[in-house]
């Protein structure tokens, strides 16, 4: 409450300026929206444009037009000499797989499960099916999205570490979001008391 009022005196300010260059009448049904639905707009807005851009990124993998790129990128990383070593001292490699694998599905249901288990005794059933749900809504995604593009993993270079499945999308991506921001989102709400 206290950061409403003191934005008021902007929002005053801001509003004189746009009635004077005859600007406000355009915006002004956005004065009558609470904070919530403008929240709501801006969030289907993000939702929109990145569901936008996956669906172009997806077509260009589709058809082979992110290839040159894949290869470029995976030899950057990696010793022009010995494809197989990775570039950097040898405790950068050990960095990269610790960091990988905290978007593993192992890893990633062993937070959710530790989470879901802590909020069941903490009483808040709710929010320990939110977090399974959103794991287990995020795998099946994710699978069937790996299955509908069933794009192979790029044979450039020699793998650090073995993996089964087709290379896009990417489940450490996907499904660390899902996870790490729904748990962000608990977080915040029970800090508020929720």
């Amino acid at each position: 409450m206290l950061y409403i009022h003191s934005m008021l005196p902007v929002l005053t300010t801001t509003r004189a300026w746009l009635e004077r260059r005859g600007w406000w009448k355009y915006i002004a049904w956005l004065y009558d929206f609470g904070r919530r639905e403008i929240v709501l707009l801006l969030v289907a807005l993000v939702v929109i444009v990145v569901a936008d851009q996956f669906m172009e990124l997806a077509d260009d993998v589709s058809e082979g037009e992110t290839q040159t790129f894949d290869v470029r990128a995976v030899r950057f990383f990696r010793r022009a000499d010995d494809p197989s070593m990775p570039i950097g001292p040898a405790w950068l490699r050990g960095v990269g797989l610790d960091l990988t694998a905290l978007g593993s599905i192992v890893v990633l249901a062993l937070v959710s499960g530790c989470v879901a288990g802590f909020l069941m005794l903490q009483r808040k059933r709710r929010y320990a099916l939110l977090v399974t749900v959103s794991l287990l809504g995020g795998i099946a995604i994710n699978s069937i999205m790996k299955r509908g593009f069933d794009r192979d993993r790029p044979t450039v270079v020699p793998h650090l570490r073995e993996v089964m499945t087709p290379s896009f999308p990417s489940g450490h991506a996907m499904l660390s979001a899902v996870v790490y921001l729904t748990l962000g989102v608990l977080l915040m709400e029970v800090a508020r008391g929720g």
